[in-house]
């Protein structure tokens, strides 16, 4: 049984030098109850310390999006999808996620090839700062995107970045904030 009301949180940073893994149940008397079924120690080797950190990264973002959409701002259509279904599902509890799951869209009959997902991922009205920041992106020069790139998805560090470009840790981060603020330009 999972416990739906339960969002997570963070481990503190100086909590962070080993990895739990935890499991929550419920009691026979009807309480939750969390306990450690595993844990992670560092054992010297670079390759566990990434590990545990990338762990603790994983954690962060799972419940940085538990948050988000537990909290989500329905609009009229989805306010009046919902008060559909929970008058023809009475006994069930209103999940937010189940108007974005494919099975959602295979109980409305639509076939899920790929040109059906995609056209139905057309339709999707994308949300004004994603366009703007689209369009900042597309304005900046291809090493302001590779820098983007290597900073904020392959999460390579700016010291490590500064390292291999053979140039000062300051002039990465002077890159860096020349970019934020051509970004911050489009938002204005």
């Amino acid at each position: 049984m999972v416990n739906k009301n339960y969002i997570g949180k963070k481990t503190p940073q100086n909590k962070r030098t080993t990895y739990k893994y935890y499991v929550t149940e419920k009691t026979e008397k009807g309480e939750w109850k969390t306990k450690v079924v595993c844990e992670i120690k560092p054992d010297g080797t670079e390759e566990t310390e990434i590990l545990i950190d990338t762990l603790h990264k994983m954690d962060d973002a799972e419940i940085y999006n538990n948050i988000k959409n537990k909290r989500k701002i329905l609009n009229n259509k989805e306010k009046a999808e919902k008060n559909k279904w929970e008058k023809e599902h009475p006994d069930k509890e209103w999940d937010f996620n189940y108007t974005q799951s494919l099975d959602a869209i295979e109980e409305k009959g639509i076939q899920l090839d790929k040109t059906s997902i995609l056209a139905v991922s057309d339709n999707i009205e994308l949300d004004e700062n994603v366009e703007k920041l689209k369009d900042a992106m597309q304005k900046l020069t291809p090493k302001q995107r590779e820098l983007i790139q290597k900073v904020f998805y392959d999460e390579i560090p700016q010291v490590e970045i500064a390292r291999q470009e053979n140039v000062s840790p300051s002039a990465i981060h002077n890159r860096l904030q020349k970019i934020f603020k051509a970004i911050r330009k489009n938002f204005e």
